[in-house]
């Protein structure tokens, strides 16, 4: 009995170095692996497209193309309520006869709604002339003027506190015409 007695006195000694003391700390060994270092890219910045220049013209020069602009839209407005297709033609420029006149174009403002409550659909730019143009530019009036450069301008009016862009118009050889 008293080798069980010693062996089992032996065991608890053993047991209680091996096991931490409830007010002893115990020390844990970390290992610190050092962070890689910071992997710095280049990075090319593109720097944004600058601003297009705006042309600023002087008051002479914008009253005097103010009163030539208002003396075509009035032309203008006369010829479309006639429904005068070939002289309105005439103010158009080569692109907004291509543009306008494009049958992809055509086929998109024909899903505009107006116009598909009334079944129609744009073949043509003599269709545009007569189911857009005719009832939305008769009786234009323009209130405003934005030189956008020296030969190229838009058109505004308003209406209700609104502005609206009735006209792009460029300057050709024969006076101003309706743009794209």
């Amino acid at each position: 009995m008293k080798k069980i007695a010693l062996f089992l006195t032996s065991v608890l000694l053993l047991t209680s170095c091996l096991t931490p003391k409830p007010d002893e700390k115990q020390i844990e060994v970390v290992e610190v692996i050092p962070e890689p270092e910071p992997v710095i890219e280049e990075v090319i910045v593109q720097e944004p497209a600058p601003e297009p220049e705006v042309y600023v013209a002087t008051e002479e020069e914008y009253d005097r193309t103010f009163e030539e602009v208002e003396l075509l839209i009035q032309k203008l407005n006369k010829i479309i309520s006639s429904n005068d297709y070939d002289n309105w033609k005439s103010f158009l420029s080569e692109s907004y006869i291509e543009k306008y006149g494009d049958q992809e174009y055509l086929l998109k403002q024909s899903d505009n709604p107006v116009l598909k409550d009334y079944g129609i659909k744009l073949k043509t730019l003599k269709d545009y002339f007569r189911y857009v143009v005719v009832p939305s530019r008769s009786n234009v009036v323009v209130d405003e003027i934005q030189f956008i450069t020296e030969t190229s301008i838009k058109a505004f009016t308003f209406k209700n506190n609104n502005k609206f862009l009735v006209y792009l118009l460029i300057k050709s050889d024969s006076g101003w015409i309706i743009s794209d």
